[in-house]
């Protein structure tokens, strides 16, 4: 038992070596930023860690990605969007004036004539009335 401590504590003295982080496994190895870079894979059981974060590994993000949606940046910034969208369909488009559709589509008038067909068939002209 004192042996396996003694040779688990020198190996935690070694900055580039890793343990896995996968429960039960146990296993670990020298890791340098070579080819794999951020990402640890266990020999043993192929398990992928990321260096920086020293958690799993962040499948199909890099590191800059992850940290800005686990920041919450990301879903600051898509509200944020979401909200000039809505703000631009408001200032751009008409509800569809059908009497028969009342279907609520949003429409925009961007060229030709002043006759418009809606998607539910509704079928208006524009209002040019300023």
């Amino acid at each position: 038992r004192f042996d396996a401590l003694s040779a688990r504590e020198a190996l935690n003295d070694d900055p580039n070596f890793r343990w896995c982080r996968r429960a039960g496994c146990g296993s670990g190895q020298i890791h340098e930023n070579g080819a794999d870079g951020n990402i640890f894979r266990c020999i043993v059981c192929g398990f992928k860690v990321c260096i920086v974060h020293e958690d799993t590994w962040h499948e199909g993000e890099t590191c800059e990605e992850y940290d800005y949606r686990t920041s919450g940046r990301k879903e600051r910034d898509q509200k944020i969007q979401e909200e000039a969208s809505l703000k631009a369909i408001g200032e751009l488009t008409k509800k569809c004036p059908g009497k028969r559709g009342k279907c609520g589509w949003n429409i925009e008038k961007n060229d030709g004539c002043d006759h418009m067909t809606c998607k539910c068939l509704a079928t208006f002209a524009e209002d040019t009335r300023a």
